[in-house]
């Protein structure tokens, strides 16, 4: 069966440094992992990204260019999740 797309929550450190444009290039940001936040891999990313996200659970990575968008779980329920772009 195809994935068409999968949810996963993730804490995002929210330093200073990890919000800049650069950071992968900044080896000295010291990480802060405090804020819980939902990341939608949805469309044609979602079947290669979700054997990869499985295996790094536990691990640092760097996630760009996402977009905060509303999703509706239900008729009553809603969240804030960043969305994959690609």
């Amino acid at each position: 069966v195809p994935v068409r797309g999968f949810l996963v929550r993730v804490m995002a450190c929210e330093g200073k440094e990890c919000r800049r444009n650069d950071v992968l290039d900044s080896i000295d940001c010291s990480h802060s992992f405090e804020k819980s936040v939902f990341v939608y891999f949805c469309g044609s990313v979602a079947a290669s990204w979700h054997p990869a996200i499985t295996k790094l659970v536990g691990r640092s990575i760097a996630i760009s260019g996402m977009k905060k968008k509303l999703v509706y779980i239900s008729k009553c329920d809603s969240m804030m999740v960043f969305v994959t772009t690609g």
